[in-house]
């Protein structure tokens, strides 16, 4: 309740503030800061601390490797594809599933690939793992794909897995950043020991997994529907580097390889455009944070008036007053539409049965 509440404080103060006065762009929406990044850097920006283009750090962060994109329509080469099965069991990247509604809940199941090719020149073996129905016919025909994070989780998975699983989409990782790999060898070196990815390779890498997804390959030869690449923090970071590359590399049949973006938690101004959808979510602390910039000028603005700050200040109470119900009614909704799903998932497996 008490992060509800705050959420909206910082939405109201934003509304209102911004209603009533004319105010210049907000500090660090249009890039260019010097600041360390919220974690490695992204894509083919390599291991620098930039978030991404835009944000801070620049384009890439320090130490990035340049993208060297095609300057026309390209179609990628699909990776080669092996499934792995040992030795030893696959590592989890997606261990903070609610009690009881794992992959076995929803019979899925999951598989482990690797795949190889050659990305920004150089050559790189790299994980890839594929949860979907074991029922083909229940897949939807939607993917949901990401980088996975430096951390070793599947993040995105993880935040939707229930919707995900009960809506009967696919969810595809790929590892793309260059310490995964010695990290995954540390753990189990039998299994993991041929894995190579250098920095730089994160594009290519994404493009040709992409397209060797939208052929249907890893999904038991399930062709998708539409194929979304999401991402959180350091891989929202990954996925924002990809997005010039949107506009150049294409599957073998030359089609989009991505059919829309999901970056969150990411503090990045995104200026690229595209021809299919986007969904920026940006991170609490960088909305807190322009909410109190804004108010602070609103209040430069007054030149100081005792009522002009006294009339400021009742409007973002009620302001906040009013988005923190709209807030808890939203969860609240939310938290409604999961039950009802849960129920109508349990009549489902009662016919089944």
């Amino acid at each position: 309740m008490k992060s509800m509440y705050k959420a909206g404080l910082t939405v109201g103060a934003v509304v209102i503030a911004v209603s009533l006065f004319n105010i210049a762009p907000l500090a660090g929406q249009q890039g260019g800061g010097t600041g360390a990044g919220q974690a490695p850097g992204a894509g083919r920006g390599g291991q620098g601390r930039g978030q991404a283009p835009g944000g801070p750090g620049g384009p890439g962060g320090r130490g990035a490797v340049p993208q060297n994109l095609p300057t026309s329509p390209t179609a990628v080469t699909l990776p080669m594809m092996t499934e792995v099965t040992g030795p030893a069991p696959m590592y989890d990247s997606a261990p903070s599933q609610p009690a009881g509604k794992g992959l076995d809940f929803y019979k899925y199941q999951a598989k482990e690939y690797f795949i190889s090719g050659t990305a920004n020149g150089q050559p790189y073996k790299t994980r890839m793992v594929v949860r979907m129905p074991v029922d083909r016919a229940r897949f939807s025909g939607l993917v949901l794909m990401e980088s996975m994070h430096g951390s070793g989780a599947a993040h995105m998975f993880e935040y939707t897995s229930m919707y995900t699983m009960n809506s009967g989409h696919a969810a595809v990782e790929v590892v793309t950043t260059a310490n995964t790999p010695g990290e995954l060898k540390a753990m189990n070196e039998a299994r993991y020991k041929e894995m190579a990815v250098v920095n730089g390779q994160a594009t290519d890498i994404l493009a040709q997994a992409g397209a060797l997804v939208k052929s249907g390959a890893p999904l038991g030869g399930a062709v998708p529907r539409k194929v979304i690449l999401a991402g959180t923090s350091q891989t929202a970071g990954i996925l924002i580097n990809y997005l010039p590359a949107h506009a150049v590399y294409r599957t073998p049949k030359m089609e989009r390889i991505f059919d829309g973006y999901m970056p969150t938690s990411n503090g990045s101004t995104i200026t690229q455009e595209l021809d299919v959808p986007i969904v920026h979510v940006p991170t609490p602390s960088r909305m807190q944070r322009e909410a109190t910039v804004v108010v602070k000028r609103a209040v430069r603005s007054t030149e100081r008036s005792p009522l002009a700050i006294a009339v400021i200040a009742a409007v973002v109470i009620v302001a906040s007053a009013l988005a923190f119900v709209g807030i808890k009614r939203a969860v609240e909704n939310h938290r409604r539409q999961q039950l009802i799903e849960e129920r109508i998932e349990q009549v489902r497996r009662q016919h089944a049965d």
